[in-house]
């Protein structure tokens, strides 16, 4: 969850969209999708933000680290991926 406490990070495993990141606004009780990243080839295992949020990471069982830079809570720009073993 970011910073302001209104928007949830999700990592998605569904057969058609395995890797995807789904961004979720919350609001007055309400949540909204508000954008969805094809991230990964296969599953999130984890996820994170760093420690004032501009940063969104993401490993695969892929066996790749995407980083991200949140440029507002609607638009990420995918800054790095590394392949390759990573440890977890």
């Amino acid at each position: 969850m970011g910073h302001q406490r209104n928007y949830i990070y999700a990592g998605l495993a569904e057969p058609n969209r395995p890797g995807s990141i789904l961004i979720f606004r919350y609001q007055n009780e309400i949540m909204e999708k508000t954008l969805e990243v094809q991230a990964h080839a296969q599953q999130i295992e984890r996820m994170s933000l760093n420690y004032d949020n501009s940063k969104l990471f993401s490993v695969g069982i892929d066996g790749t680290l995407c980083c991200f830079s949140v440029l507002n809570k609607l638009k990420l720009q995918q800054t790095d991926i590394l392949h390759g073993e990573i440890l977890i």
